[in-house]
């Protein structure tokens, strides 16, 4: 299957996927005790995957008069729960290999973004009207803005890990009720 590259890729660097659920974020798809993202300003979506408690977050990059840098619309970084500092920059295999980003730009504030690792799903940044930057993206076959991505090992610690599914959560645009989509990984 086609996202099995991306999910050893993810494996292998540490991380699973989860984006969050609170404005137009992620929330997990297991109740465990990873306590969630929170204060993070220009927060799109985060990652998690069930191993550990760590999270990758993803946030819109824009200047003090609200404008988004066009050379470097999305910034990627660790989120550490419980550590100080609990950022930490992503090191180089991880942005090239697993959780880096490469993004189009489309309008003057729309971009075509995709997760190195997984190519196959096009996210689009852009604004709703008024708000907040929000990552859109299909979810289960409905336009929904992206909220998290949670991935589920059957063994995390396997050489390279198996990985069961990966949840993808959101919002659907036209209903405003929450979307779901299951992928589930064959070996």
């Amino acid at each position: 299957m086609a996202l099995y590259p991306f999910c050893i890729i993810l494996a292998i660097v540490g991380i699973g996927i989860h984006w969050s659920d609170t404005t137009l974020i992620f929330h997990r798809s297991t109740a465990d005790s990873t306590p969630g993202v929170k204060g993070i300003a220009n927060l799109l979506f985060y990652l998690e995957r069930n191993p550990d408690a760590n999270a990758v977050c993803y946030t819109v990059n824009l200047d003090a008069h609200g404008r988004i840098n066009q050379n470097d619309p999305i910034d990627v970084f660790w989120f550490r729960y419980n550590r100080n500092p609990a950022r930490r920059n992503l090191n180089l295999v991880q942005k090239k290999l697993a959780y880096g980003v490469k993004t189009r730009l489309v309008t003057a504030d729309e971009y075509e973004v995709s997760i190195v690792s997984f190519p196959q799903r096009i996210l689009t940044l852009k604004r709703f009207e008024d708000g907040p930057y929000q990552i859109f993206t299909s979810i289960d076959g409905q336009e929904s803005v992206l909220s998290n991505v949670y991935v589920k090992f059957k063994s995390a610690n396997a050489a390279p890990p198996v990985v069961e599914y990966i949840d993808l959560f959101g919002k659907c645009n036209v209903t405003g009720k929450p979307s779901k989509e299951r992928i589930l990984i064959k070996e």
